[in-house]
């Protein structure tokens, strides 16, 4: 207790096993562990004789297990509580008074003069009636129950069973008349469930899992209302029947498998378009076919006026999507017009078919028109076999007619000639050398003008020209810049290509090519990519004649003395094989041009470096010539070119920089004349330099050399 404070109340006693405080204000009973308040002797565990004052808290403490809490809430007035160790708090007063129980009665089990007691035995029942609660809180007897809230944890049954039922009614808080909900336990014989009166109705509303669906009876629209994407579902409620609006102003009837509208006349009026998803439409007549039956497909337009000129009866379209937006574009229409103002006598009507050309630009291609008459406003392309114009038995003109403001032009068959005729006055002329082309029935053509082919000719063709001919027997004159003048495609193999024969010719050239304009292209260019070229010569130039006097079979001549620049001869090899190969007489003697590279990396701990069988056997050498290409290191140079046996067989002629160092620096050595001249086998190059390369360098070296072959037979 922390020890006593000393005042004016004097302890009478203390105990080792009891206290009393007070002469009974305060008392222990430790024998029987109880503690009184206001007496010495305390009848349960915690016994207060006089009032007890308790300070009022706005929730009971914390809940715990098997212990409950008596508590005074801080509202206005301060009620009494009891809480549970659920903490379920329990309202004991309210407002003065003891406070209405909210749940079911329960606790009275079978003992006599209670308020309301089961099946009672002698006992008070509730005042006298008939009302009864059994143990297991059922409740019967009862007339007219007028109440607040009930809650209930069975069945609330209005009737002791079935087919006992009684009426019910749920009365409206608002007009009298509108009633209300009404359980009619007889209507229609079997109950009727009523809601409102007739001209005073009352609204129904049942609200489904999802935000913002529900069904609803809305009294004052007089309509059924089922809230955004509600479904009215037939046969099962997971089935793909179903009615519902999917949006605001898109209603949706759909059918998992078939929808089947059956009526002697289904009216669909749709003030801008009737749309139909689907891969086709059928019309199928079911009477008796004949010659006036079967399904039909009508356009019609009817505005109470008769159709005018160039008014449209019908079009049928065909459109698709352009993009991912499901963006519809109209590809091609055929559309039914009006030929003439209509009456009774006249319903003159062309049939009009359009295409769609780049972007939706619509244009008319074909018209049938009410004469007879087919107009195509493009070309028109046949794919078939046969384009016939007439009857065989016919004695009279076939023509098609091309107009033209200035060259209309007709093609077809002069009867009175016996001739196709192709004319470009418009009209067949009587005289066919007078017409602009004319075959007659001796297969004869007869061209009033010149001739000018875009095409072929096939051959043998052969052109004569009379020796009084006067001019060019074949003159091509190509003003096309970028385009070949003559082109020769040949399959020939063992047959020239092109042969010209000029016995006759002295003094004058057989083939005449002038340039002058010529700069960076070629005057003749010769190219051959195949593999097979062997021992072929890309161009040939061969002398069958016997004459001694000084001729040659080959004659380059630059013809003027300023060209300085102009070389004779300028060949570009990109191989290894000779530049020049020079056979001559009759026993195979030859003499080759060739030239031989390689690129040396030097060695970086010596000052020679050597390139083994660098010279071909049978090499006859001209001169070694070289470039540098990565700078050699440690200040050293070439100072000889020559073989492992003779490293001093070239000696310099030039340098490109003084010393052979420096990246760029190129050089070219000659054979000296004590050296040897002729390689009979293979042999080293040899590179000597002033001191050892320590950092490494590279030299690209070339060898030009001549190939002797000696006689073959």
């Amino acid at each position: 207790m922390g020890g006593f404070k000393a005042s004016s109340t004097t302890v009478v006693s203390l105990n080792a096993d009891d206290l009393e405080v007070d002469s009974g204000t305060l008392s222990v009973d430790a024998t029987n562990n109880r503690i009184g308040i206001g007496l010495t002797t305390p009848k349960t565990e915690l016994t207060v004789e006089g009032t007890i004052t308790l300070k009022e808290a706005a929730n009971a403490s914390s809940d715990t297990a098997a212990y409950g809490q008596l508590w005074v809430k801080s509202d206005a007035p301060c009620n009494l509580y009891f809480t549970d160790d659920t903490g379920q708090d329990v309202a004991i007063t309210s407002d003065g008074s003891l406070a209405s129980s909210g749940g079911s009665l329960s606790g009275l089990g079978s003992t006599d003069n209670v308020i309301l007691r089961a099946n009672g035995t002698g006992g008070q029942t509730a005042q006298g009636s008939g009302i009864s609660v059994d143990d297991s809180d059922n409740t019967s007897g009862m007339g007219t129950l007028g109440c607040g809230a009930i809650t209930s944890t069975g069945a609330l049954k209005i009737g002791s069973a079935a087919g006992s039922g009684v009426d019910a009614f749920l009365y409206t808080a608002g007009t009298a008349a509108h009633v209300g909900i009404q359980w009619d336990a007889d209507g229609n014989t079997e109950g009727t469930l009523i809601g409102g009166a007739d001209d005073h109705g009352v609204d129904f509303k049942f609200f489904g899992e999802t935000s913002g669906r529900y069904i609803q009876w809305d009294m004052s629209g007089d309509e059924l209302v089922l809230a955004a994407a509600s479904k009215i579902s037939f046969h099962d409620a997971a089935g793909g029947e179903n009615i519902v609006a999917s949006s605001n102003g898109h209603l949706e009837i759909n059918s998992g498998t078939t929808l089947d509208m059956t009526a002697p006349t289904v009216d669909v009026n749709a003030s801008t378009a009737v749309t139909i998803d689907t891969p086709g439409v059928t019309i199928t007549d079911t009477t008796a076919t004949s010659a006036t039956e079967g399904g039909f497909l009508r356009l019609a337009a009817d505005d109470g006026a008769a159709m005018a000129d160039d008014h449209r009866l019908g079009v049928i379209e065909f459109a698709g999507a352009e993009d991912a937006n499901s963006t519809i574009t109209v590809g091609a229409k055929i559309e039914a017009i009006c030929d003439a103002g209509w009456s009774a006598t006249e319903n003159g009507t062309a049939l009009v078919m359009s295409t769609t050309d780049g972007n939706a630009s619509q244009s008319e291609v074909l018209r049938l028109d009410s004469d007879k008459l087919a107009t195509l406003a493009g070309d028109l392309t046949v794919s078939g076999a046969d384009v016939i114009i007439g009857g065989d038995s016919d004695g009279t003109d076939r023509t098609v007619v091309f107009g033209h403001s200035t060259l209309k032009t007709i093609m077809g068959i002069d009867d009175s000639a016996d001739a196709f005729v192709i004319n470009t006055d418009a009209a067949f002329d009587g005289t066919l050398a007078s017409n602009s082309f004319s075959i007659d029935a001796s297969h004869n053509a007869i061209i009033a003008g010149n001739l000018t082919l875009g095409g072929k000719l096939t051959g043998p063709l052969e052109l004569e020209q009379a020796s009084d001919g006067g001019g060019t027997a074949l003159l091509i004159d190509n003003d096309d810049t970028d385009q070949i003048a003559i082109n020769v495609e040949a399959a020939n193999i063992d047959a020239n290509v092109v042969n010209i024969t000029a016995d006759t010719l002295t003094t004058s050239t057989g083939i005449s090519l002038s340039a002058d304009a010529l700069t960076t292209g070629k005057g003749i260019d010769v190219s051959c990519s195949s593999n097979s070229l062997n021992g072929g010569s890309m161009i040939s130039a061969t002398y069958s004649g016997t004459s001694t006097n000084n001729q040659a079979v080959l004659k380059l001549h630059n013809d003027h003395a300023s060209a300085t620049g102009t070389s004779m001869i300028n060949m570009d090899q990109d191989s290894t094989g000779p530049l020049i190969h020079a056979t001559y007489g009759a026993f195979g003697s030859a003499i080759q041009l060739k030239v031989a590279e390689q690129e040396v990396t030097l060695t970086t701990d010596s000052t020679t470096h050597d390139v083994s069988s660098f010279f071909p056997a049978g090499s006859v050498p001209i001169s070694v010539a070289g470039r540098v290409t990565v700078a050699l290191t440690n200040n050293a140079f070439v100072t000889k070119i020559g073989t492992d046996g003779d490293d001093d067989m070239f000696a310099a002629s030039s340098f490109g920089d003084g010393q052979i160092e420096s990246a760029g620096a190129t050089f070219v050595f000659f054979p000296n004349n004590s050296g040897t001249t002729v390689f009979p086998s293979a042999d080293t190059l040899r590179i000597t330099t002033n001191a050892n390369p320590t950092g490494g360098g590279k030299i690209r070296v070339t060898l030009y050399y001549w190939q002797i072959t000696a006689p073959t037979s």
